[in-house]
């Protein structure tokens, strides 16, 4: 669900879905504490308008916004990202498809999807990233 008010973390910052946070002080559950320094991505807002975060290290949970510090990604932290996504949707792509020959010919051809083009991606973040590899 959208937010239909802006919703502000503890640092000020308006939070929407796809931020990353960070979990300044102990939220506690009657089951279970989410610890300070938790990160996470911002996957919905709850009816109040709530922020539903997935963490891996703490999986789904629902909190105040004031419990969250937005966390500023870099340019380069955002470059990795993306670059990572790719590389694993790339290699998802042909682990599934592995064995059947003209599928990954297919591929390769119709989707530019192959180790070379993986290689390519992370030659081409490199250049642009200014890193020697």
């Amino acid at each position: 669900m959208k937010n239909n008010k802006e919703v502000w973390s503890n640092n000020n910052a308006s939070l929407q879905v796809g931020d990353y946070v960070k979990v300044v002080r102990d939220i506690k559950y009657p089951t279970i504490t989410i610890g300070q320094g938790v990160t996470g991505i911002i996957t919905s807002f709850t009816d109040d308008n709530r922020p539903q975060i997935n963490s891996k290290s703490a999986g789904k949970f629902i909190c105040e916004s004031e419990y969250l510090d937005k966390v500023h990604l870099t340019h380069l932290e955002k470059e990795v990202i993306k670059l990572l996504k790719d590389i694993k949707y790339q290699t998802g792509y042909m682990t599934n498809s592995w064995g059947d020959n003209s599928m990954l010919s297919q591929m390769a051809i119709e989707d530019q999807i192959s180790p070379w083009s993986i290689e390519s991606e992370i030659d081409k973040f490199a250049d642009k990233m200014n890193i020697y590899l």
